[in-house]
């Protein structure tokens, strides 16, 4: 944790903490697990949106420009 960083507590059903403490790695604490998991998630989701742009047109639309602007450049 970051030096001078608040600290706040979470209530977790023993069930619950029991699933984080079998993610950990050797040596980590709950906070450390919790942080790579929220970091997997977000990388997920980053890649989930970037799909779904692409398969929507977005990448269609984004070729098109580029292909706009190099016509312009001739």
């Amino acid at each position: 944790m970051p030096q001078g960083e608040r600290i706040t507590t979470m209530k977790l059903s023993n069930r619950s903490r029991d699933r984080i403490r079998a993610l950990s790695s050797t040596n980590e604490t709950l906070e450390g697990t919790v942080i790579r998991a929220i970091e997997l998630l977000e990388r997920q989701e980053f890649w989930a949106r970037a799909a779904s742009a692409t398969s929507t047109g977005g990448q269609q639309a984004h070729d098109a420009a580029i292909d706009s602007w190099m016509d312009r450049l001739e």
